[in-house]
């Protein structure tokens, strides 16, 4: 359970399954392809190219501290605590102009709304994956850095969460 330095690639995994099943129990639609697949995978780099509707989760750095304070801060046991950070994406089509049309007030209001609500929603998973201890064991120190709107960029906008955890 939990980040551990010797496999990140099954952490960051892990986190993304957790993190796709408390969207779902609290009924946040996973972004989907033209054939309906769910669009759902881990991301090499903290940034990754926006090619369509997708949920993320990347590595976003590794670092020195407890998880929350500035990397460097000394502690008396910092040297040997390391840290990592996640950073999860939730990206969603959005109205676009296109061939000088610009989307009505109705389709901005309404893609306004679902980037609203799957901030709440991530803002819900999170918290049901760690104050479950779904990921991380009891005791262990986590943050979770926040929840920014982002976009809208290439027709896309959506929802980036950046958490950190104690590696182990």
């Amino acid at each position: 359970m939990g980040a551990k330095l010797a496999d990140l690639p099954g952490a960051a995994n892990s986190l993304l399954g957790l993190i796709q099943s408390a969207l779902e129990l609290y009924e946040v639609p996973i972004p989907t392809d033209a054939d309906g697949t769910e669009v759902v995978y881990v991301s090499p780099g903290a940034e990754f190219a926006w090619d369509g509707p997708s949920l993320v989760v990347c590595l976003g750095a590794l670092n020195w501290a407890i998880p929350g304070a500035a990397s460097g801060t000394y502690e008396p046991f910092a040297a040997i605590v390391s840290r990592a950070q996640f950073i999860i994406w939730l990206l969603r089509a959005v109205s676009v102009e296109q061939d000088a049309n610009t989307p009505s007030m109705g389709d901005i209001a309404a893609d306004a709304a679902v980037s609203f609500a799957d901030a709440t929603g991530m803002a819900q998973a999170i918290f049901e994956v760690f104050s479950e201890y779904q990921f991380v064991d009891q005791g262990v120190p986590f943050i979770m850095q926040g929840i920014e709107l982002v976009g809208p960029e290439g027709g896309l906008a959506g929802v980036k969460a950046t958490i950190e955890v104690l590696l182990s």
